[in-house]
């Protein structure tokens, strides 16, 4: 049930506090807050619902030998669910501190929501395959829409930074996040779905109706991909290629040779395969070797006898940067990943914030986001986008993705050598997604 007025307003300001060194700011009285906040019974009906996680292992059910009421039933149970993971956040921003609800950044994120919600709580049951059809044509246009969310909820939360406490930020971003990551999931595997019933000719449909941004199987992992899910992925091939790309745009960053980046070797259990959605793993790893790259560079142009101009980095003989070494490690369920670098390590103040989306140190770089438009948290938009630009963003949203299939990331730093990083992550596919430890009734508490 949602709190009275004045329990919000006590919980109100006893959450917004001063920070040395912070803004002044005034408190605003929850009187002069929307009334829609409080009194909208279609969205108290919709957080009374409980959200129904998924596993990887179901995602692939209803794509394994595909039919038409597998098809129907994946639609619905999607059709279902949407508005209420949407409506359990919308609530998050309502037991925000008003300073936080009237930044006008997080103001676009709540409408985008609510819009959204709106829509999706209206969408008649599905019947037919072409049914299935329009409501695909749909979330893929409200997915597209939603692009804009994390650039405004990003510099939003920088703006809030020292005028609300930092676990209440963090704990806010992270729910943010990782429900929008599940609502993706939802969306872009029944596309997939869709999509290929299509192409197999299934029900009175043709191939004219393929929804766009087709995220479906393709080329060589025809075999093992359902939808959006590669049930059979080689993580070391798809590390290799994460390497190659991160090389890459270094090499393009430094006006350096090909091939003349650091090296990554992968050693250990490299014939490991995991069932995962890959797109969500080529994020993490992409993020990690990139900062592991940049730190190895700056440590060889600060080290190396010669010049440290740019132009000298066209001749292989002049730099002999460490290499960049990646372990893979494999249990019956899970797979450990170390990633370490000898750049130089991490001071323990850096250290200590890292994984946050907000903080002190992070403020100037999260304000990056005010020149980019939309984000998907795709590697193929980070490879458009200078590896010497840092937003302070890869490493808190890749433990966010590590997070939302049951694993997580670590960092170890020797300060003065370098940083070893460890993703974990499960291997079956079994593990249920996490979403927030705050979807109970009563929202944040």
């Amino acid at each position: 049930m949602i709190k009275s007025h004045k329990s919000i307003a006590t919980k109100l300001c006893r959450t917004i506090k001063p920070v040395v060194g912070a803004r002044n700011f005034i408190t605003i009285s929850i009187e002069n807050l929307p009334k829609k906040f409080y009194t909208n019974n279609i969205l108290e009906e919709y957080t009374r619902k409980q959200i129904k996680k998924v596993t990887v292992r179901q995602l692939v059910h209803y794509g394994r030998s595909i039919t038409e009421a597998k098809l129907l039933a994946s639609a619905n149970y999607v059709r279902t669910e949407l508005p209420v993971r949407l409506a359990h956040r919308i609530k998050d921003f309502q037991f925000m501190p008003f300073i936080c609800g009237n930044n006008s950044h997080l103001i676009q994120v709540y409408n985008l929501y609510w819009k959204a919600f709106d829509d999706f709580r209206k969408a008649p049951e599905i019947k037919t395959v072409e049914d299935v059809v329009s409501y695909c044509k749909f979330v893929q246009e409200s997915v597209n829409e939603h692009y804009k969310v994390i650039p405004h909820l990003v510099v939003g939360i920088a703006e809030c930074v020292g005028l609300v406490e930092p676990a209440l930020i963090e704990r806010f971003a992270s729910s943010m996040l990782m429900t929008r990551i599940s609502r993706r999931t939802l969306a872009e595997q029944q596309v997939a779905l869709t999509n290929k019933f299509i192409e197999l000719g299934g029900g009175a449909t043709n191939k004219n109706n393929n929804i766009a941004n087709n995220t479906g199987n393709d080329g060589d992992k025809e075999q093992t991909r359902i939808g959006i899910v590669d049930t059979s992925c080689n993580i070391s091939n798809l590390i290799q290629n994460c390497a190659v790309k991160v090389q890459r745009s270094f090499e393009k960053a430094y006006n350096m040779q090909q091939e003349f980046a650091p090296r990554v070797i992968i050693e250990g259990s490299v014939d490991t395969t995991i069932m995962c959605i890959p797109e969500y793993v080529d994020y993490i790893m992409y993020a990690i070797i990139k900062n592991a790259m940049g730190v190895t560079i700056k440590k060889g142009l600060k080290n190396n006898t010669q010049s440290n101009s740019q132009s000298n980095l066209q001749s292989n003989s002049q730099f002999n940067f460490d290499p960049i070494i990646v372990t893979v490690c494999s249990t019956k369920t899970d797979i450990t990943i170390r990633i370490s670098d000898s750049g130089g390590g991490m001071e323990n103040d850096m250290l200590s914030q890292v994984w946050l989306f907000g903080s002190p140190l992070k403020v100037n770089l999260l304000s990056n986001f005010e020149s980019v438009k939309t984000k998907q948290a795709k590697v193929d938009e980070e490879v458009n986008i200078s590896p010497l630009t840092s937003f302070g963003f890869g490493l808190p949203m890749s433990r966010t993705f590590a997070k939302y299939w049951g694993g997580d990331i670590t960092i170890h730093s020797l300060p003065g050598y370098g940083v070893d990083v460890y993703v974990t992550l499960p291997k079956l596919g079994n593990v249920a997604e996490h979403l927030t430890d705050e979807d109970s009734e009563e929202g944040f508490e």
